[in-house]
This record gives structure tokens, sequence and C-alpha cells, in this order.
């Protein structure tokens, strides 16, 4: 007889308390419940497990509680259980490609791209398009530290270039490749004052204390094995982009 499929969920609200009965009580053989960990509630702020993780509890299922999920730890302790699904509701995190390819790559060749800041022609609100808007209007850009936050602008076109060649160039089955799709590190005073240039503007910078975050992509595997030349320079995709517009 065939052993049962194996299960890993993700659930955290009361809404995934009917999926994780529901898919225990069919007979799935569920590995474990990877839920938030326990916050405080209440005036007395007592931690208090949510209700999923006490039903789990009392059937004996495994509770695996990350700070962050997608941590590299837990995208391993995840992947070393080899389930046959990831099923998720109401976990209350946004998931990693890592995280939910796990059970395809085991029998698929699966290639994952992580993209980094995305710019482009659309003026879609996000980090470079509110630079823009910012060093336009004259409207301040705040800068934490001495760049402010790190990260890899990559131009649109450089980004379907990447897609285009990870699609030609499949991995090997049961293998979960995962690349870096990004430009070269800059901080937002850089960039500010990279659209500064184009315009032929003045940023106007507002100084934040504090460490910044950085997100910077090491793109040499995306060099390497999808064959993806050196990306657009940052301030040659803004001046095509205005232009365009």
């Amino acid at each position: 007889m065939d052993s049962p499929l194996s299960i890993v969920m993700l659930g955290t609200g009361d809404f995934a308390l009917p999926s994780f009965v529901g898919l225990a009580d069919a007979g799935f053989r569920m590995l474990t419940l990877v839920t938030q960990p326990d916050r405080p509630q209440g005036r007395k702020q007592e931690l208090i497990p949510s209700l999923v993780k006490q039903v789990a509890v009392r059937r004996g299922v495994p509770v695996f509680q990350p700070e962050r999920v997608n941590d590299a730890e837990a995208v391993e302790h995840v992947r070393s259980l080899a389930p046959d699904f990831l099923i998720t509701a109401a976990y209350g995190q946004i998931l990693s490609a890592e995280l939910l390819a796990i059970p395809y790559a085991a029998q698929l060749p699966v290639r994952a791209l992580r993209i980094f800041t995305t710019y482009g022609a659309v003026r879609d609100g996000r980090l470079v398009a509110d630079l823009i808007h910012r060093v336009e209007s004259g409207h301040p850009v705040t800068v934490q530290g001495d760049r402010g936050l790190m990260t890899s602008p990559i131009h649109a076109s450089d980004v379907a270039r990447a897609v285009i060649a990870a699609v030609a160039q499949p991995p090997d089955a049961g293998e979960l490749d995962l690349v870096n799709v990004g430009g070269a590190p800059l901080g937002i005073r850089d960039m500010a004052t990279a659209i500064g240039r184009v315009l032929g503007r003045e940023p106007v910078f507002e100084a934040r204390p504090g460490q910044p975050p950085c997100f910077v992509a090491d793109r040499s595997k995306c060099e390497r094995v999808l064959g993806v030349p050196d990306p657009v320079e940052f301030e040659a995709g803004i001046a095509m982009d205005l232009e365009a517009v």
C-alpha cells in the first residue's frame, strides 16, 4: 500500500484551522506545522499560542516557529523534511520562491530568480519612481547614514533578458537553482544624485540617524550560468526612461 502524501502546512490565523484539521483527518501525513511565534496578547501580555498550534500539539504534530520563515535556516529546515506538498493558509508572511519551490524541485527543474529593485519607463510608485518624483518636485529624499539604503537597481529590459535566458537554459531535474538578478550596488543618495544629473536638478536630502539596511545582489551567477551581460548603467537607464515618457 502506498504511503500517504506528506504535507508541511504554514498557518497562523484561525482561518488556517479548518484546513489543517481537514488535511489531517483526510489521512495526509502532517510532517510539521509552521506557524508564527507566540505573541503577547491581552492586558497581561501573555504569550498565547494560536488555535492551529494548540490543535497541532494535541494531535502530536511537530510545530516549527521561525521568526522569519524565509531565512536560510528556516528554508533549509523545511527542505530537510522533503514534503510532497506545502499548504499555506493565513500564515502572515510573504513566502519566498525558495520556500514555495521545495516540493516541485524534488521532481522538476526549478530556477528561481531573485529580482532586485526594478525600474523602467512606467511610474509605478516604487522606489526609483518615487525618487524621480521627489527630485522633480523638490521634495526631500530621506537618507539614513551616509548613502542610505543599499540595493541593486536593475532596468526592466535587463530583467526581461534574464527571464528569457533562464527559460532557455533550465537546470537539471531535481535541482532548485537560485539566481540573483540585479544591477550595480547603489545607495538612495547615489540614485537620487544620478537622477538629479539627468533632470538638471539638485536633490534635497534629509538626514536620518542610524544604520541603513542593505539589499545588494551578488549577480556573478547571473553572468556565469545564464550568460546575461552587464545591465544598463543606472544613470543611462534613467535618461532612457525619461526620454521615452
